[in-house]
């Protein structure tokens, strides 16, 4: 969709708006073992949201969130189904050491990490897509080339998302709709302050989140309560 396109929509249904970056849909399948089953909860509810008649969210996602969710999604799922043999282990060493009846095994739900693979999807699914636009591609290049966050580090992926996301608050904004816009990331080395402070870092917040009226969060669990989903 183009972001008049999405403006429409939200001409007809204004709800709040969550823009995602990759990693949120990623944490998804690491829910349990590495990220706070909280944030796929949050997710549930957000579909929930999403799927309801009126809708009572909109979630975007740009065109390149499908991609690269698919170029990392075989390394997380590995390290996903890593996680459920080490947990089975110690379900096993527990029933020993307490000695009781084993009690349900991981093997009993085989679907696991497909299961939360499936979750991923259905809310990348659900999103409304930005399709490319030249003009927030090449602000995306210019922040490689100047080295400003978030391509400091000279990745360019993370500041296209983030330029379609800038645009699309704007348009909202310009349209005066009542739509609260969430960003919601967990890459803390581009948009925190730092690893330790996962609060947005200040020259964003000051040059492009504000100015955008573009809300940064860096769980979706946060997100979803602060916008009341």
């Amino acid at each position: 969709m183009t972001i008049p396109d999405i403006i429409d929509d939200l001409v007809n249904n204004p709800r709040p708006v969550f823009c995602l970056d990759t990693c949120v849909l990623l944490d998804l399948v690491r829910a349990g073992w590495r990220e706070p089953t909280a944030e796929l909860r949050a997710a549930m509810r957000l579909l929930g949201a999403v799927e309801d008649a009126p809708p009572r969210a909109a979630v975007v996602v740009t065109y390149l969130i499908p991609r690269e969710f698919g170029q990392n999604i075989r390394d997380v799922r590995n390290d996903a189904d890593n996680a459920v043999q080490k947990a089975e282990r110690l379900f096993d060493a527990a029933a020993l050491v307490w000695r009781t009846v084993t009690p349900p095994a991981f093997s009993d739900a085989p679907t696991l990490v497909d299961d939360l693979v499936a979750a991923a999807h259905w809310l990348m699914d659900a999103a409304r897509s930005v399709d490319r636009d030249a003009a927030c591609v090449d602000r995306a290049v210019d922040r490689v080339v100047n080295k400003t966050k978030p391509a400091a580090n000279g990745g360019v992926k993370d500041a296209i998302h983030l330029e379609h996301y800038l645009a699309l608050s704007h348009a909202i904004a310009a349209a005066g709709l009542p739509c609260r816009r969430a960003f919601v990331s967990s890459n803390k080395a581009d948009f925190s302050e730092s690893r330790t402070k996962p609060q947005l870092d200040p020259g964003l917040k000051e040059k492009d989140f504000d100015p955008a009226g573009l809300e940064f969060f860096p769980r979706l669990e946060a997100a979803v309560g602060a916008l009341g989903i």
